[in-house]
């Protein structure tokens, strides 16, 4: 199962040490871009920041278009 993640769980799961849940978890962990660039490059020197940037299983996106709902 596949999941769209925006900055809130991320970085909450960040804070806490256990952003590895969400792998655990579903199969493809998605984040749109600008999401992806608030956490990592706007927030750098936010808590949880570096652990985000630092994950190699999240799947940055361009721009979503459709959802199935």
């Amino acid at each position: 199962m596949s999941v769209i993640v925006n900055a809130t769980p991320l970085i909450a799961l960040a804070l806490v040490n256990q952003l590895d849940l969400l792998p655990q978890i579903f199969d493809e962990i998605i984040v749109p871009k600008p999401v992806y660039d608030e956490v990592t490059n706007q927030g750098l020197e936010r808590p949880g920041a570096r652990a985000i940037a630092g994950v190699d299983w999240l799947k940055v996106i361009i721009g979503v278009t459709q959802f199935n709902r």
